[in-house]
């Protein structure tokens, strides 16, 4: 049996981790938070909001601007974004992979809908995958075998269409060369 589809991760692979702990203790250190609220109110949203059942704008009302703050929200997101950067070693691997033609390239990660469509525009990865099984899509994260089981199924549906795949919570599967939208990716579809 022969590989043909590869999997990557995004935080810690293809790029730092999205918002996990080193970027909290930044984040708190930053902008003065107390390291014990903020933890407990992130341990108390973190699923939903990776599960894509809470907006950004919701997560920060729920851990940082449920009071007054001396700083802004719109710093806090710039903050939140700046933290995501590109393992570039790693992506030149992919796209490297990925230009080989024999895989079917796609990512399987847990992150919030907003740092997630941010990370696959800022690191170019829509270039290189053609399916992003995130858990804001799916609405399970790892390490429930629930998100594996529903790439899975979805890998084995779309197997025979060399097309975009359009991925959502029920998962959808479908020839879409015309999608391009923050589920799929124009390089499935045949463009540059």
């Amino acid at each position: 049996m022969s590989i043909s589809h590869l999997f990557f991760d995004v935080g810690g692979v293809l790029g730092t981790d999205g918002w996990s702990s080193p970027q909290r203790r930044k984040a708190v250190e930053r902008f003065g938070l107390d390291p014990a609220e903020f933890e407990q109110q992130h341990r108390d949203t973190v699923g939903t909001f990776e599960q894509g059942r809470m907006t950004l704008e919701e997560y920060l009302d729920a851990t940082v601007f449920y009071r007054g703050r001396d700083f802004s929200r719109e710093a806090f997101v710039e903050f939140m974004l700046a933290e995501s950067r590109p393992h570039e070693a790693t992506i030149a691997l992919a796209r490297r992979l990925a230009d080989t033609g024999k895989y079917r390239m796609m990512t399987l990660n847990n992150e919030s809908l907003e740092l997630n469509r941010y990370r696959i525009e800022r690191f170019g990865l829509s270039e290189i995958f053609e399916a992003f099984f995130s858990s804001c899509w799916l609405g399970f994260t790892k390490p429930s075998r629930r998100i594996y089981e529903l790439a899975l199924a979805s890998r084995r549906r779309c197997r025979s269409a060399r097309s975009s795949l359009t991925i959502a919570a029920p998962i959808w599967c479908r020839p879409a060369p015309w999608a391009c939208g923050p589920y799929t990716s124009p390089r499935a579809s045949g463009s540059p």
